[in-house]
């Protein structure tokens, strides 16, 4: 699964550069609900600063955007955007994902990174 890659680069690179990192990610759920509360049990319960959730998206359109609600969270959000737009990706901007579950039940600052590929 080419999300899983991606996230253990993004992983290995965050613990290389000397933060600490939960994984969230869940192996297996009965449903999307299940899944989307428990990466965010695990991020609340573990107190975390910062919640970043990966997506890819194959269907069509082509670059990168962040959803976050948070403006707190703008300054790193849009850092994050131009790092991975020097990587080749359209810069899709930031968007509002305040009605992303993940987004809006976290209680760290939250982006979700959606990859368009």
């Amino acid at each position: 699964d080419i999300t899983r890659e991606i996230g253990k680069v993004v992983t290995s690179k965050l613990r290389a550069s000397g933060h600490t990192v939960i994984e969230c990610a869940i192996d297996s759920a009965n449903s999307v609900n299940e899944s989307l509360s428990y990466r965010v049990n695990k991020a609340n319960s573990n107190n975390v600063d910062l919640f970043i959730s990966i997506h890819v998206n194959a269907g069509g359109g082509q670059g990168t955007e962040i959803y976050t609600y948070n403006k707190d969270i703008f300054t790193e959000a849009q850092k994050t955007l131009n790092n991975i737009t020097t990587l080749g990706f359209n810069n899709r901007g930031i968007k509002n994902g305040s009605n992303l579950y993940v987004i809006r039940n976290t209680k760290a600052k939250a982006m979700l990174i959606e990859l368009f590929l």
